[in-house]
């Protein structure tokens, strides 16, 4: 691989249409989504379009002192990650449908008449996002308390789903439409703005940020090939990446859907990602470096987006891989669509049950195991559950999620793969008596997310179990 020869590439695909690009540049096979360009996040935007941007915002939440941030995905995790460095009070996030998630954002609310709702969808009609916004409108009843983040063209949906009267801003600074959910940050407001309050709506201050993060670019461009140089030929890449400067659920959640939804469930090449932020002993696992250095941990943190972007993108090119589009998550959006209202119910098992069901399975011969919660957990359960995989399971790779958001991150690589075990566990809980939403929303969520769990389950079934716990 040439490395000059495939930035040029890369570079001419972002600006051009697909039509107009030669066979020889196969961007336009695998950087776009149908004849959607999704490369827009190759080049950091100038400073004057963020400024522009934030100015805008800054009209809409300048008396605001607390933001709520709902989205799923690549619209939520770098969000998470950038407040779990530590500056980030007063900022809460949703991505969970569970009653009991809303209720423990919402009890934390000081001043409801001074919290900013920031809603993320770049279709606008992400089913999650819309229905936990809806949720909070039991909650906040003025339209000042809402903000939608979206692609231009979905604006006129959001009409159609009763948003009329809400302000919504494009996601990216240019208001553009080529960059998707896994790349939207660090180069749009998905990442610039939740930044930009940490830095208490100083623009300098952020100025000075992009200034030193764009400066490590041709930095982490090389330290990208010099990877992908490493791995290239390998036609199954376990991917173990540990990240002690700033790790956390969310980031971890990040780097997980840009290497699983992108490089996942191709049928020449097989994928798995685990991210910790301590050494842990994984057979086969290749360490890929983030040891980067670049001084600052906001910094630090964009840089690492970028520098795991440009890695995927760079492998793809030499596997022929289209790393933008997710086709396969349509697979479950479908079941879920078609599935009626008498769908069967979860078993329900204990620890032990579960444990027997694996063992006297043709599952047990997997070498992972994949945990989804369809509910918002206890870190009890948590501990618990990590605790109990290590100790009854000790050959096996176990992972605990929170659905529906795996949905969102992991998914698309699970459609296809064959080494892993998939542990559907629907709600428990029937209702829940809440103190901040209506019976009929909380019912609404809790039901959607069963539906949720069971069309995932459907569409894994050759290697899921289906069941809710007994706690």
């Amino acid at each position: 691989m040439n490395k000059e020869k495939i930035l040029g590439f890369l570079k001419e695909a972002v600006s051009s249409e697909k039509s107009s690009l030669s066979s020889e540049n196969i961007f336009g096979e695998i950087g776009f989504d149908q004849s959607k360009c999704r490369l827009g996040w190759f080049i950091p935007p100038d400073f004057s379009l963020i400024e522009k941007a934030l100015s805008n915002f800054l009209e809409v939440a300048k008396d605001k002192e607390e933001f709520i941030f709902v989205g799923m995905g690549g619209s939520i995790n770098g969000i998470k990650a950038l407040i779990s460095l530590g500056e980030g009070k007063n900022f809460y996030t949703l991505d969970s449908l569970d009653p009991q998630a809303i209720e423990e954002v919402l009890s934390q609310i000081k001043n409801p008449s001074k919290t900013l709702v920031i809603s993320i969808s770049k279709s606008a009609t992400t089913l999650e996002t819309q229905l936990i916004s809806r949720s909070l409108r039991d909650f906040f009843n003025n339209e000042d308390n809402f903000l939608w983040l979206s692609d231009p063209s979905s604006f006129e949906k959001l009409d159609k789903l009763n948003w009329q009267k809400i302000r919504r801003f494009p996601i990216q600074v240019n208001s553009g439409e080529d960059i998707g959910g896994r790349f939207s940050c660090p180069h749009t407001l998905i990442f610039l703005i939740p930044l930009f309050l940490i830095f208490r709506k100083n623009l300098e201050k952020l100025k000075s940020f992009w200034t030193n993060y764009t400066a490590y670019r041709n930095y982490l461009i090389d330290k990208a090939w010099q990877e992908v140089e490493k791995v290239k030929l390998k036609d199954e890449l376990k991917i173990f990446l540990e990240i002690n400067r700033g790790n956390s659920l969310g980031l971890s959640n990040w780097v997980r859907q840009l290497f699983q939804e992108s490089l996942g469930s191709k049928d020449s090449f097989w994928v798995k990602t685990i991210v910790e932020n301590s050494k842990v002993f994984l057979k086969d696992f290749i360490s890929l470096d983030t040891e980067l250095n670049i001084e600052g941990k906001f910094e630090y943190l964009a840089g690492l987006m970028y520098y795991l972007q440009l890695f995927i993108a760079f492998l793809s090119y030499y596997k022929k891989i289209n790393f933008v589009n997710q086709p396969y998550v349509e697979v479950y959006k479908k079941e879920l669509k078609n599935l009626k209202e008498n769908f069967p119910q979860p078993l329900l098992l204990s620890l032990e049950e579960l444990k027997d069901r694996i063992n006297n399975s043709s599952f047990k011969e997997l070498e992972f195991i994949d945990c989804i919660l369809y509910f918002w957990p206890s870190e009890e359960l948590t501990e618990k559950l990590k605790n109990y995989f290590s100790q009854e399971f000790p050959d096996k790779v176990f992972s605990l999620f929170l659905g529906s958001d795996w949905n969102h991150h992991s998914y698309q690589s699970a459609f296809k793969d064959k080494k892993s075990l998939y542990l559907i566990v629907a709600p428990f809980r029937e209702r829940v008596d809440s103190k901040f939403l209506s019976e009929e929303k909380a019912s609404e969520n809790l039901t959607t997310l069963r539906k949720i769990s069971y069309a995932t389950f459907k569409t894994l079934e050759d290697k899921a179990l289906y069941f809710s716990l007994k706690i």
